[in-house]
This record gives structure tokens, C-alpha cells and sequence, in this order.
């Protein structure tokens, strides 16, 4: 679904050169990540540090965090397809509009998070094009987080967890079954057992998609 009409109308040249220059690392990454073209030493990282510092307390108000890539993705995705952990840590904490609790104590500090800040209900209903939702993603790029960025990773998973609804956890993939096999298979322990407990319905129901050719024929 789209954001609350995400209309960048009202933003000023700044901001929109912002979110130009956010798509572009995106996009370069997205090619990387395909493998077509040859990686210039540290390029990956600096791209990776260009997310960052968009999603920062600093520049994050610049953004308009609904915008897609020109194939359907957008910030949030690529980030977790990519584990680009510093951004995925600022994206949870200054681009997620936060409960009002929270948001009491971040206001008794310096910091007000600017109004660009998305829904956790946007989010969890986000597909990529690819059919994996938020989690799913999550998942697939757990194993290219660096470790001390797991920790902050994870509370992001189980803030996701929390808000999806039982038909979201179930829902497969057309490629990549669902999203309970996909954080079981990667390993990531710092929240499986968060989603078994916590995720809607009985997760250890959900089925995975039949195999085209499984190893065992009936």
C-alpha cells in the first residue's frame, strides 16, 4: 500500500536532491548485488555509509522513506536484503514513528523525530517485488551484518513481529517460501524464538512451499 499519498509536492529542493541521492546509492547497490559489474574496492562500504548518514538523527528529515528504486524496492528492503546494519539501526530508531511513550522520552531530550517517519502497520504490509516481506528480508541479510550490529537488528525483527498479523507470517514468497523458514534457515537465533512465541498463530504450523522436486518422492 502507499504511504499517507506520499506526495513530495510540499518538499523543498533540498530534500528532493536528498531523496535523489538516497535512490542513487540504492540503486548502485542493487546492481552490485546482482553481480554484473565489478566491485571498486570499498565501494560497497561507502554506499553503505551514504545509508547511514541519510538515515541519521541529522538528515533523516530530508527523506521521503516511501520512495522505491526504479524495480520496486525501497530504502527499508534493500537495507535488510543487504545488511547494511548502521542504516537498518537508524532507519528503527528515527524513521519508524515510534509509540507515544517513547516518543515522551525522546522529546524530554534534544531530538523530535521529524513528521517523515512511517508506520510499523506501512511497513509490515510492504512486499518487495519479489513477494518477502520486512522480516523475510531481515533474514536474508542476517548473514552479512556485522556482528555488533545483530543485537539492534533484532529488536527491529521483533518490532516487526509484533505488528504483523497471522496471514503475514503464513503468506509465501512465490520463490522463497515464508518468512518463519526463512528466519529459521538463516540462523538467527537472536529472534526465532522471539517469532515462535510471539508471532501470530502457532508458527510451528506454518508450512513451507511444496518442493518442485523433492528429495523424497512419496
Amino acid at each position: 500500500g502507499d504511504a499517507d499519498d506520499g506526495s513530495t509536492s510540499g518538499q523543498n529542493p533540498e530534500s528532493t536532491r536528498a531523496n535523489r541521492a538516497m535512490i542513487a546509492a540504492l540503486e548502485r547497490l542493487e546492481v552490485l548485488a546482482q553481480g554484473g559489474v565489478e566491485d571498486a574496492p570499498g565501494e560497497r562500504i561507502r554506499l553503505k555509509d551514504a545509508l547511514a548518514d541519510a538515515t541519521s538523527k541529522d538528515s533523516c528529515g530530508e527523506h521521503d522513506w516511501t520512495l522505491k528504486t526504479a524495480s520496486g524496492w525501497n530504502v527499508f528492503q534493500i537495507c535488510a536484503r543487504e545488511g547494511c546494519g548502521d542504516a537498518l539501526d537508524n532507519l528503527h530508531a528515527n524513521c519508524v514513528r515510534r509509540g507515544v511513550s517513547t516518543v515522551a522520552q525522546v522529546n524530554r531530550g534534544k531530538w523530535r523525530q521529524p513528521e517523515n517517519a512511517v508506520t510499523m502497520e506501512w511497513l509490515v504490509d510492504q512486499k518487495s517485488p519479489d513477494g518477502r516481506n520486512m522480516l523475510h528480508l531481515v533474514a536474508a541479510g542476517w548473514d552479512k551484518l556485522e556482528d555488533h550490529d545483530q543485537p539492534e537488528v533484532a529488536s527491529f525483527a521483533k518490532g516487526i513481529i509484533n505488528a504483523m498479523t497471522p496471514k503475514q507470517i503464513r503468506r509465501q514468497a512465490p520463490e522463497h517460501g515464508t518468512c518463519v523458514h526463512a528466519c529459521a534457515e538463516a540462523g538467527t537465533g537472536a529472534f526465532f524464538r522471539f517469532l515462535l512465541e510471539h508471532g501470530g498463530g502457532d508458527c510451528t504450523q506454518v508450512r513451507c512451499a511444496p518442493d518442485p522436486e523433492p528429495a523424497h518422492k512419496p
